[in-house]
């Protein structure tokens, strides 16, 4: 035993301890001398509380004892973490995080890069607030509502850890590094830029030019059996000379790098302002792409106003989100308004929004207007909203929409015995197109093809320039169990 411990005495001298809050991993922790149960144990504490405050802190963890204390003592160092640098350090990893455009929610990782700059604090947060941060659940923003409303405040992480019942140990973690305990000094101005060049943009050609050079032949060696299946010679026209443009199109795709650009500026606590630009370089056109938004938050009743580009949830996501990311919905969706700088050509809004909150009742009202992608008929009817990469220019902006709706909701926490948490709303939206929509396989359903375009989906679409959609959700928490759901259908 005196053999082992001269052994791990030297691995652990007073300059190559463990430092145990430097985020040791599992293997490091086995090394010391305790079994794996109890390595994993010290693991998943570090985990749930970020930290130790000191050596005796050990103690907390079932099978240490006293003399396991001080056998550990001389192999393990405890420094105290800056939290500034951790601030820091959170700040890089989320830009990195942006500057790869992936994960979940792209828009609302800007909201965490302000957070981590500036925190929330928590003791003033919501739980619409909390719910926009990573990993937090529904259960963890109202465990952190109740614990509030029974006149407690939270001064530090290890109440946040400690004293919050019901907070999951994954909602601690992703709450920790976004929130303060008091109200924060207010940041002058501040900002950050990216550019992104991007040689190889990890997509490829789903048509050749050789596969449009065989559709073009095909249809003039075939046009008895095209006009057979129905095709006048106009349609024929009208789809050759779409071809030949497309055709071209793809020819001249020699250089397929990208180049992005995303400015944001940050003004005190209550304004944000942001642009964005994309230059495909097969491109013959100035700009790909341009996006930009002003925003003031968190002003009075207002908790957001919205003139620009912007990203928009209306409760669960079902009658309105226009996000095109594919990600679940249980805790990776934040509900609400966010800026949108990132390349999303297909369910973009521009204008301008508002979210109002006044006591129980809350107001979200949007309007945007913007150009659609669609595939269109020979009339110049729209056949199909369509997204592409690359964006072929028979498709690009086919069409403009102007979409208007919006939601109100009540919080009905604790009133008539209703749980917090508890909350009903309804919503509705309005689009109206510049072109009429008249969805029709028989323009894309090419005879001789191996395809059928007969799902009902596309066939039972409905036509016409307008429509409107209505809707109610709701939201509920009793004990460790919630309930989300929402309804709307077309009126």
């Amino acid at each position: 035993m005196l053999h082992l411990l001269l052994l791990l005495l030297a691995a652990y001298g007073p300059n190559n301890q463990l430092d145990i809050n430097r985020q040791p991993t599992l293997a490091q922790l086995r090394e010391l001398p305790v079994d794996s149960a109890v390595a994993q144990a010290i693991f998943d504490y570090l985990q749930l509380y970020g930290r130790l405050n000191s050596i005796y802190d050990l103690m907390k963890i079932p099978g240490i004892n006293s003399a396991k204390l001080e056998e550990l003592k001389p192999l393990i160092r405890v420094t105290p973490i800056d939290w500034e640098a951790k601030r820091t350090e959170n700040v890089q990893r989320l830009q990195r995080r942006l500057a790869s455009e992936d994960g979940p929610t792209r828009a609302v990782v800007e909201e965490w890069q302000d957070l981590a700059v500036t925190p929330l604090n928590i003791n003033r947060a919501g739980i619409d607030d909390l719910l926009m941060l990573e990993n937090v659940s529904l259960i963890d923003a109202v465990a952190v509502a109740r614990f509030l409303k029974s006149g407690a405040r939270i001064e530090s992480r290890r109440d946040l850890a400690t004293k919050v019942d019901g907070l999951s140990s994954y909602g601690y973690r992703g709450i920790r590094n976004y929130v303060s305990f008091a109200d924060a000094r207010p940041t002058t101005i501040g900002g950050n830029y990216r550019v992104r060049f991007e040689t190889d943009p990890g997509w490829t050609l789903q048509t050749t030019v050789r596969e449009f050079d065989q559709a073009l032949e095909t249809i003039v060696t075939d046009s008895a059996q095209f006009r057979q299946a129905g095709y006048t010679q106009a349609e024929l026209d009208f789809l050759r000379t779409r071809l030949e443009a497309e055709r071209n199109y793809a020819a001249a795709m020699n250089n397929r790098s990208t180049l992005r650009q995303r400015l944001r500026l940050r003004l005190g606590e209550n304004y944000r302002a942001g642009l964005w630009t994309i230059q495909k370089l097969y491109e013959t056109r100035g700009l790909s792409g341009l996006k930009g938004f002003g925003q003031i938050q968190r002003v009075g009743p207002l908790r957001r106003l919205m003139l620009g580009d912007y990203r928009l949830t209306l409760g669960q996501g079902l009658l309105m989100d226009n996000n095109s990311e594919l990600v679940p919905r249980s805790y990776q969706r934040p509900q609400g308004l966010f800026n949108d700088l990132n390349e999303n050509p297909g369910f973009g809004l521009r204008g301008g929004a508002a979210e109002l909150e006044l006591d129980r009742f809350g107001l979200l009202a949007f309007y945007s207007h913007t150009s659609r992608d669609g595939i269109l008929n020979p009339d110049s009817t729209v056949n199909y909203y369509i997204v592409t990469t690359p964006r072929y220019p028979t498709f690009q902006d086919a069409l403009k929409e102007t979409d208007l709706g919006g939601n109100l909701r009540l919080d009905l926490s604790d009133l008539l015995g209703f749980p917090t948490g508890t909350r009903i709303g309804v919503n509705a939206l309005s689009l109206r197109a510049s072109r009429s929509i008249v969805p029709d396989a028989r323009l894309l359903d090419l005879p001789g093809d191996a395809e059928l375009l007969d799902d009902p989906n596309w066939t039972r679409l409905d036509t016409g320039r307008t429509k409107l959609f209505l809707g109610t959700d709701f939201r509920t928490v009793i004990e460790n169990l919630s309930a989300e759901g929402e309804y709307a259908r077309q009126a």
